[in-house]
């Protein structure tokens, strides 16, 4: 039988879930806005939190799919 102290871990993780899959919505939802425009967009955060990807999904979603993509490293 699951112990409480065990039910509270999963709910929390849940909890932690639908959290992160309504963030990733909100992201999806924010490059769909953007990338039909024409406009530069800076994109920030810490290493390793994934902005080559939303850089990439910008690039694909936008009329500029079929040049290339450059990059720009600030650091």
């Amino acid at each position: 039988m699951a112990q409480p102290q065990d039910l509270d871990l999963a709910l929390r993780i849940k909890t932690e879930l639908d959290k992160a899959r309504k963030d990733i919505q909100a992201l999806r939802d924010d490059i769909a806005l953007v990338a039909p425009t024409d406009t530069a967009v800076l994109i920030l955060g810490e290493t390793g939190t994934g902005k080559e990807l939303v850089a990439r999904a910008l690039h694909a979603a936008s009329p500029r799919r079929t040049h290339p993509l450059i990059r720009f490293d600030a650091s």
